[in-house]
């Protein structure tokens, strides 16, 4: 894909883009966000041309949670989707009394 291409699927000027190009400048993290949506990528990957690295939990208790729904079987998925994304009270509450 060329730059003008990239410029008008993200809706970003072309000269801008050009410019920082040329210049090499690092354009917005708005502009990077929405060139990375464009060209199905990362934005790490369009600033360093790496990939993204592997997350890295700061607390011990995130790194529990993530640890957990990496290795929750179908049916723990299924609850933690019904209670983080539909907002299950029933569900909660049973949980927290078997906690």
């Amino acid at each position: 894909m060329s730059l003008i291409e990239l410029a008008k699927k993200a809706g970003i000027n072309y000269k801008t883009l050009k410019n920082q190009r040329s210049d090499n400048r690092i354009p917005k993290a708005e502009d990077i966000y929405v060139m990375a949506q464009s060209l199905g990528a990362s934005m790490e990957y369009l600033l360093t041309g790496e990939t993204p690295s592997t997350y890295t939990p700061r607390t011990p208790q995130v790194k529990a949670i993530f640890d957990g729904i990496l290795h929750a079987t179908q049916a723990e998925l299924d609850i933690i989707y019904r209670i983080l994304v539909k907002e299950d009270p029933a569900e909660t509450q049973r949980i927290k009394n078997n906690a």
